[in-house]
């Protein structure tokens, strides 16, 4: 893995780091793709993906679940990132 430095400050609230933080991802100026291993598409495979985190192989770092706005009528997509 490499090795990164991530600095921060105080900020008001934690919904502003959270907006502040998916800025910085969906620019590109952070990038967390190293971090994804296995991707899942909708919400059919969230059970899987939960399955997948509690055998923990050892290829798994991190599942991701993208939820397609025009596949369940959402206003924006959604990606769920299980920690």
């Amino acid at each position: 893995m490499r090795h990164k430095t991530i600095r921060g400050g105080l900020m008001p609230s934690g919904r502003l780091r959270m907006e502040k933080l998916a800025k910085l991802i969906t620019s590109g100026r952070l990038d967390l793709s190293y971090l994804v291993t296995h991707r899942f598409n909708g919400f059919d495979h969230i059970k899987e993906s939960l399955y997948l985190m509690k055998d923990k192989p050892c290829d798994l770092i991190n599942p991701v679940v993208v939820i397609d706005k025009k596949h369940y009528n959402l206003s924006h997509c959604h990606i769920i990132y299980l920690i």
